[in-house]
């Protein structure tokens, strides 16, 4: 942000920035700019503000050498946690560390727990693995917390803690759920709720013949699920439409019933939709899009299913249709409207004004390429900046030649790349559109392309990357690029973060190893 930017050079130094920068935009920091080196942090400013986990690892070497109390730090200080500096720690300070992440509730990543159980195990295991984070259990086995406590508290305690930090068919991953249902001495595929209760989101790993065995007892754990495989979401929607559950047929449901079973709503298809009673799943959609934010394609696919299969064609708009202010700020605006009636009652210059706001509302592709067919009738030679901006789902039809048309005229509107995120050949498109019309690869827009999309610039575009231009943006991991493309921007890096190599290991951190290989 070129806000941050002109704080970060005014300030300095880190202290100095720390400071000053307000506590919203802290997370947009550079992290090359929060290597202390020989300054010494001021803890308390560092944690009032929220800190990304790449941001608190720069600093949190330096922190562990002014700061005793593990407990005085804040969770975004503490995620920070990195190998190198636990390593240079005594083994009772470090064994405090991680007891602090306990009490704090820190969420660390897979490479920081396997070096924390790593420390914490080096002298044997301890007797008091309670006392530590949950999610070192999952690198750990029902026989090394044996010293603690029953297999049973070990497998409540798994089913306590983020499975999904494990990859779900990791051989780790399975062996977690086979010692849990040989604890719990579960022979077949029939699961009790108490045994579904001490599983917790173990449940989440049980195959579709355990769901359909189990019938409605296992459906309130699977609700805490992030992701199902397609033949698991298909025996929950059986059990589903069964009606034999202690939810009972969706058309006697509640708004405390779809309140219970919010974690399974996204994979309802239409024959369990359109069987919820209207004046009770409205009111409450509106909760839901709010409480439990849902990739925009889910919800879009919910709304599919929600819209009735017979369309009639609406040459006018319905009286009982107009789109007014209140309708167009409303994010259950797709199901009110099938794409038939969002032509005729829509209007272009509504669209416009509201933009933002619509494009990221769950539109079914169908009504999506409504939206985009009002904007291209009022923009025929190519898009404003304004509108580019505010795409949205709507930059997922637009073609090569419509790009052609853009006046791309700033950074700023190539950040809406990061929001969108088009696909790699119309992304590659739009950044060689940018360049073309003779606009810089500044910081903003090295921000905007990121990791993500680092690895489609070519050669040329590459090298007009300035060193300065690369310290000052956001981080960049071009691990995954050709070695071309490594080539070209590990010099770039060496250069400019020079002045950092004095300060291990924040200067490895800062020049990601990814440039190296």
């Amino acid at each position: 942000m070129a806000l941050v930017e002109k704080i970060a050079s005014a300030a300095g130094s880190p202290v100095s920035l720390v400071k000053h920068i307000p506590n919203s935009l802290a997370i947009y920091i550079p992290k090359s700019r929060l290597a202390f080196g020989d300054e010494k942090p001021d803890v308390q400013e560092l944690n009032q503000k929220l800190w990304s986990r790449e941001q608190a690892a720069m600093f949190f070497n330096d922190v562990l050498k002014v700061e005793s109390n593990f407990s005085r730090l804040s969770p975004s200080v503490l995620q920070g946690f990195t190998c190198a500096a636990a390593n240079e720690m005594e083994t009772e300070r470090f064994q405090q560390l991680a007891q602090a992440m306990k009490q704090k509730n820190v969420k660390l990543g897979e490479d920081q727990l396997s070096c924390l159980v790593k420390r914490v195990t080096l002298n044997g295991i301890p007797k008091d693995l309670d006392d530590y984070p949950k999610d070192m259990l999952l690198f750990l086995s029902p026989s090394d917390y044996a010293g603690t406590g029953s297999c049973q508290q070990y497998v409540r305690n798994v089913g306590e803690a983020n499975i999904d930090l494990l990859q779900r068919d990791s051989p780790q991953r399975k062996q977690l759920l086979s010692d849990a249902l040989a604890c719990l001495n579960i022979p077949d595929t029939g699961v009790s709720e108490e045994h579904a209760e001490v599983l917790g989101h173990l449940v989440c790993d049980l195959g579709e013949e355990y769901i359909r065995s189990s019938g409605g007892s296992l459906l309130l754990q699977l609700n805490q699920c992030q992701s199902f495989t397609p033949g698991q979401e298909e025996a929950i929607r059986d059990v589903i439409r069964n009606g034999s559950t202690p939810f009972g047929p969706p058309s006697k449901w509640s708004a405390s019933t779809l309140h219970e079973l919010r974690g399974l709503f996204h994979i309802f298809d239409r024959s369990i939709l359109q069987k919820i009673p209207q004046a009770v799943l409205t009111p409450w959609l509106k909760s839901f899009v709010h409480d439990l934010p849902l990739p925009r394609e889910q919800l879009a696919a919910m709304v599919q299913n929600l819209l009735p299969s017979r369309r009639k064609r609406a040459a006018e708009c319905p009286p009982d249709k107009n789109i007014t202010e209140a309708v167009v700020m409303d994010e259950l605006m797709p199901i009110y409207y099938t794409p038939e009636e969002l032509q005729a009652c829509l209007q272009g210059v509504t669209l416009v004004e509201h933009l933002a706001q619509m494009s990221h509302y769950p539109f079914t592709d169908q009504q999506l390429a409504v939206l985009k067919k009002k904007l291209d009738e009022l923009y025929p030679n190519g898009y404003p900046d304004k509108v580019i901006r505010n795409l949205g789902a709507i930059a997922s039809l637009v073609t090569f030649d419509e790009i052609k048309k853009w006046n791309l005229t700033s950074a700023d509107t190539l950040a809406f790349l990061p929001s969108n995120e088009p696909p790699n050949d119309q992304a590659a498109f739009i950044i060689t559109k940018y360049i073309s019309l003779g606009n810089p690869l500044n910081v903003t827009a090295l921000n905007a392309i990121g990791t993500r999309y680092i690895c489609l610039l070519t050669e040329p575009q590459l090298q007009m990357i300035d060193p300065d231009t690369l310290k000052r943006a956001n981080s960049l991991d071009p691990s995954a690029c050709p070695q071309a493309t490594k080539d070209i921007l590990y010099p770039k890096a060496k250069q400019a973060f020079a002045d950092k190599r004095s300060q291990l290991p924040a200067y490895y951190l800062v020049l990601d190893t990814g440039m190296m290989s």
